[in-house]
């Protein structure tokens, strides 16, 4: 059989005594001013803090802010180029060692810094040579040649422009320029017009756009273009 659940009651003697003790306790007062510690405003009697809303937004910010760390956000630096001062956000300007005032002073410093064999790609020049060698009147020739012995037409898919349908075609080395410059120990330009290999048509092939991205390209050396 359970027993029943004991229930505790308040006797007439102890409730008065417990009202008298209550009675007796200091009661919390409130501890903050009423005004506004900066301008006299009153303050609400829900504001928690010493201050209004417009102080408070005074006092916390900048360097009177709470959690204040020297200006952390941003630092002040020179330019690498120019040499005027600039700002940039700590974060930007630790990730790299070197600063500009803006992209132009980037761009000339790059020009004097990063060029030539102080790259970080530099391969001995070979990539300038290949720049050189597409840019000269006789590779513009061996393209034409090449354009006209397969009637500017595309050999894989046929394709060719015609009235109001141009199409792009390109002229494909069989045999990578980057392949035959390595083979031949060509240094500078006067040697490349001396190669015959580099100026064969026969090594020459007209492809459209489409059909030339679609050649394999995974056996070309990085200075090709």
């Amino acid at each position: 059989m359970k027993s029943k659940k004991r229930t505790w009651k308040w006797s007439d003697e102890a409730r008065e005594r417990h009202k008298i003790t209550m009675s007796t306790l200091p009661r919390k007062r409130r501890t903050k001013p009423n005004t506004c510690i900066d301008c006299n405003i009153e303050l609400s009697h829900r504001n928690r803090n010493s201050r209004c809303l417009e102080c408070y937004r005074k006092q916390n910010k900048g360097k009177t802010h709470g959690s204040w760390q020297g200006g952390r956000m941003f630092v002040i630096g020179i330019c690498d180029y120019c040499g005027e001062e600039l700002i940039q956000r700590r974060s930007d300007y630790k990730r790299s060692n070197h600063h500009f005032c803006n992209k132009q002073c980037e761009g000339e410093w790059n020009k004097i810094n990063r060029q030539g064999e102080k790259a970080g790609g530099w391969q001995g020049g070979k990539t300038a040579l290949c720049d050189q060698i597409r840019n000269s009147f006789q590779y513009k020739q061996w393209r034409k040649d090449v354009f006209d012995r397969d009637n500017y037409e595309c050999q894989e898919c046929g394709s060719r422009s015609k009235s109001g349908e141009p199409v792009y075609i390109e002229a494909h080395h069989k045999k990578q320029m980057a392949v035959i410059i390595t083979k031949n120990n060509i240094t500078n330009f006067d040697e490349a017009l001396e190669c015959i290999e580099l100026w064969d048509v026969e090594n020459g092939i007209t492809f459209c756009k489409d059909c030339h991205n679609k050649q394999d390209h995974t056996n070309h050396l990085k200075i090709v273009a």
